[in-house]
């Protein structure tokens, strides 16, 4: 059984601001410490269900967040940007049994606690034939395209309501509820570890299928709401990309690879302005 483990920050119990999840903040090496002791709980029940070969994708900001010499000696950690396809950047180089996501959180435009998608200096919505996608759609849908499902997602309760809709056969473990934006009520350290631990075990056990966010088909039709006019104008530079507002720009394609191949690529040429 190969894994492939999305770790994120944001949906980590314990964290609820942005201080906590910028490097150079006091709080933000405690938010890493408990990123840390979330994975290695996700890898603990992964290998007592059978799991062989683990690897780790470091997927927060700019993606040096685990501490390599804390993080379980039964997986391997990828580390570093940019990278090709992101936070599931690996994927197209192995052949992937199961996909899971900790430390997830709500997308651009949602309720939940440090809400965003992908960038949110760059993307104040992000949507695809209609529907708003966070980082769980996508890269979960994207995962499917390489015939990987995604058995496990963890954060807070908002995120918990979409990912019951929008990945039905996925397992679910809510290590917060969101009090605002900025703001929560987190489970002890020891009782998330220990839900992440049994729901990762749970999960592996499962027969889940590869399935897109809402079942959605192609053609995919993306949608992207900037937060400033002067991102829309970057983005309308790149080929394919259809201005339709003074902050949005539209893009279709017949696969989530492109999807988020682009959304990427859009989130890195934002920081080129000032």
């Amino acid at each position: 059984m190969k894994l492939l483990i999305i770790a994120d920050i944001e949906g980590v119990a314990g964290v609820c601001c942005r201080e906590q999840a910028v490097s150079g903040n006091a709080e933000y090496q405690m938010a890493r410490h408990l990123m840390t002791q979330e994975v290695n709980s996700v890898v603990e029940g992964a290998v007592k269900a059978g799991a062989g070969d683990i690897t780790v994708i470091d997927s927060h900001g700019p993606m040096i967040n685990l501490p390599m010499e804390n993080l379980s000696p039964q997986a391997k950690l990828v580390q570093g940007k940019p990278r090709m396809l992101g936070m599931i950047d690996g994927i197209q180089y192995d052949d992937y049994d199961a996909l899971m996501m900790i430390g997830a959180h709500s997308a651009a435009g949602e309720y939940g606690v440090l809400a965003h998608t992908i960038n949110s200096r760059a993307f104040l919505k992000v949507e695809v034939n209609g529907h708003i996608m966070g980082e769980v759609d996508l890269y979960g849908s994207l995962a499917a395209e390489f015939g990987v499902p995604m058995l496990m997602v963890s954060g807070d309760d908002h995120l918990e309501a979409h990912v019951s809709e929008a990945f039905p056969d996925s397992d679910y473990v809510q290590v917060k509820k969101a009090r605002g934006a900025y703001a929560a009520e987190s489970l002890s350290v020891s009782t998330a570890r220990e839900l992440l631990s049994a729901a990762a075990g749970r999960s592996l056990l499962k027969k889940c299928q590869p399935k897109t966010s809402f079942g959605l088909e192609p053609p995919y039709r993306l949608t992207v709401s900037s937060i400033s006019q002067a991102q829309s104008d970057l983005y309308a530079l790149v080929p394919g990309v259809e201005r339709i507002a003074p902050n949005q720009v539209s893009y279709e394609a017949d696969s989530f690879k492109a999807l988020v191949t682009l959304l990427n690529s859009l989130s890195a040429m934002s920081a080129s302005l000032p």
